[in-house]
């Protein structure tokens, strides 16, 4: 079949014609007329790299299968690890936030025990030169 088609293809094409090919088969002996068919052996080579190339298509489509399926989870993995870092990021910028709320804090107080205790120090100073 492949090779009938094979011929007619190369007819359709416009192709040098081989007349020695009929189209259909020769009925050399009456006994065995629906075996005998001519089949030139360029036409059998040219089957046989055709089926040849759909082994190769069909093999070539599993692995693109498997290689997209491969990147679809290589995605989704990605994904979930981009996700975990952008949460560790967010929990130490908060603790970062807190920290340096927590550090200004303790600056103003800081300030201001030290102001208490500067004035506190010159009323004392003050009262001891006064009397």
């Amino acid at each position: 079949m492949t090779v009938l088609l094979s011929c007619c293809l190369n007819n359709l094409q416009g192709k040098e014609i081989n007349d020695s090919i009929p189209l259909r088969a020769e009925i050399k002996d009456t006994t065995y007329s629906d075996t005998l068919v001519t089949v030139s052996i360029s036409d059998i080579r040219l089957a046989n790299i055709k089926m040849l190339e759909r082994k190769m298509y069909k093999e070539i489509v599993e692995q693109q299968d498997t290689i997209i399926s491969f990147k679809d989870s290589y995605i989704l993995e990605q994904e979930r690890i981009i996700k975990d870092f952008q949460d560790r990021i967010t929990k130490a910028n908060d603790i970062n936030d807190k920290l340096s709320k927590n550090l200004e804090r303790q600056k103003t107080i800081t300030y201001v025990v030290g102001g208490v205790a500067s004035v506190a120090l010159l009323t004392t100073v003050i009262l001891i030169i006064t009397r």
